[in-house]
Parts: C-alpha cells; structure tokens; sequence
C-alpha cells in the first residue's frame, strides 16, 4: 500500500474519532485518535467494526490496483482473527 487508509468513525453520543491504518513489514498497525486531541493512541486493539471497514478500504483499493492481494489477504486474517 503506498499510502494509509484513515476515516473516521462517529459515535451514537455524536462524538468522533479518526483510525489510521498503515501496512508496513507484511502487517497491518492500526492507529486512533480522538477528534478533540493531538496525539495518535497506538496500543488499542481494533473492534470488529473497525477491522471490517479496513479489509473494504483494502478490498476497494485492490480493485483500483493500489493494494496488492497480500494486503487483502493480511485485512482479512485480522479480521477473522478478531472475536466477534
């Protein structure tokens, strides 16, 4: 991937939070923050919603060819890999 995958994700209480998603060494590392501060949080593990928008992200990048299928398959071990 040559670049990383950010969105962001608003909660029911209408707050928000922005998750950053780079692939680096054959693994994926996720990123969150807060919309309200300016440090990213980096030992947080990622909910199944989360991993599920990421393996789209990737899915929809590969279409376009700017993931390679390595990448798809990584999203999509995180993903089973998470309890649901």
């Amino acid at each position: 991937m040559r670049r990383n995958i950010e969105w962001k994700i608003k909660r029911a209480d209408s707050t928000a939070y922005e998750v950053r998603a780079s692939f680096f060494g054959g693994k994926f590392k996720l990123q969150f923050r807060e919309c309200t501060q300016e440090q990213w949080e980096y030992k947080r593990a990622p909910t199944r919603e989360e991993l599920e928008m990421l393996r789209d992200a990737v899915k929809r990048r590969y279409q376009r060819r700017h993931a390679s299928h390595h990448e798809v398959n990584e999203a999509e071990r995180l993903l089973k890999s998470c309890p649901r």
